[in-house]
């Protein structure tokens, strides 16, 4: 299918790329990535819900990977496209969850520097298999390594931030302010992922509109 959507892209001489959703990491092989290179209109956008870390957890949370598939994962994509723009999400406080299981998210945060993660708390759902497991997290237990987590996230983004200035960026006119433009880079997700704010005096008056693909530097 998404050969045929790059093939129809190139076949109608547009100016026009794509990214793919919820890249479920039980379902995706490493063939998958190499397919995925071949692709000429293909964003290297991963949104790929981990769920957590630990083993324990995952098996809790009936998912059929493990960390050495997650890893051999991230590698291949890492190598295959260096500039991918990896998304994730955690749930956080899922029955069952220890100190050491959450630990480890972190050390899987700080590890894998994802360029955007979600962090949702875990709240049983009645027709769901996991409200029926025993030793639930409290809610200030999960609230608290919440905020345990995001000072890392924010951490990590801030220094992806840095490393890019200077450097020549590409994206879309989202909105045009008295003194500034917003811009959503080309590999972040609309709505989604964090826009940049850009200085009005760096882009040029002829491409200030809204919509305008155009190069920037922060």
């Amino acid at each position: 299918m998404l050969r045929a959507i790059d093939e129809t892209i190139t076949e109608s001489n547009i100016d026009a790329k794509f990214r793919v959703y919820y890249l479920y990491p039980d379902i995706l092989t490493l063939s998958h990535i190499d397919e995925l290179a071949k692709l000429r209109h293909f964003l290297p956008y991963f949104d790929i819900p981990f769920q957590h870390a630990s083993e324990r957890i995952l098996k809790l949370m009936g998912r059929h990977y493990d960390r050495a598939h997650i890893d051999g994962f991230l590698s291949k994509i890492r190598s295959t496209f260096p500039d991918a723009f990896i998304r994730t999400a955690f749930i956080i406080g899922f029955p069952g969850e220890t100190n050491a299981d959450f630990a480890e998210v972190v050390r899987f945060v700080e590890d894998n520097r994802f360029e955007s993660v979600g962090i949702f708390q875990y709240h049983d759902e009645p027709l769901a298999a996991s409200s029926k497991l025993p030793n639930k997290v409290d809610e200030d237990t999960a609230k608290d390594r919440i905020m345990r987590l995001t000072p890392v996230l924010e951490r990590i983004y801030a220094e992806q931030y840095e490393a890019r200035k200077g450097k020549k960026q590409h994206g879309y006119i989202m909105e045009i302010r008295d003194d500034s433009i917003i811009v959503r880079p080309e590999l972040h997700a609309p709505e989604v992922d964090e826009y940049d704010e850009v200085e009005l005096s760096k882009v040029a008056q002829k491409d200030r509109e809204i919509g305008k693909y155009i190069s920037y530097t922060l």
